[in-house]
């Protein structure tokens, strides 16, 4: 992963967007001090989990 980003992506105007459920993983993992990632990030959002109704925007709605 750390060879794409330094060689390819580093080059282009794409932007890498890491998601994920466990923030435990992603700071310890692959963003902690000790890892190759350590310092690269740019930005962080944390998300709330969607509720049911929200989740259901995301279907088709049935016509009767």
């Amino acid at each position: 992963m750390q060879r794409s980003i330094d060689n390819v992506l580093d080059k282009t105007n794409i932007v890498l967007i890491l998601s994920g459920s466990s923030v435990s993983f992603f700071e310890n993992e692959l963003l902690g001090y000790k890892t190759p990632l350590h310092g690269r990030r740019t930005s962080q959002i944390h998300l709330h989990p969607m509720r049911l109704l929200e989740a259901s925007d995301f279907w088709p709605k049935r016509i009767p």
